[in-house]
């Protein structure tokens, strides 16, 4: 399993949903993203290889900023 984390700036659990349906149309994952953290954290989780750049753009593409959180 494979687990990619992305700081977002998505604030309600609308926004979540629409997020979710664009990634759900691209890729069979897990996907949860954490409103009450500072980063407001976006875990996917899948077992096929997923490009990160692919994710960031998809989220972008909906009005989301995104970008890979490093430790």
């Amino acid at each position: 399993m494979k687990v990619l984390v992305f700081k977002t700036n998505i604030m309600s659990y609308r926004s979540v949903e629409k997020v979710k349906r664009v990634i759900d149309k691209h890729f069979k994952s897990r996907f949860t993203v954490d409103l009450e953290d500072e980063d407001h954290v976006m875990r996917i989780e899948t077992e096929n290889e997923v490009p990160e750049n692919m994710i960031i753009h998809l989220t972008r593409r909906v009005g989301y900023q995104c970008e890979i959180l490093t430790d």
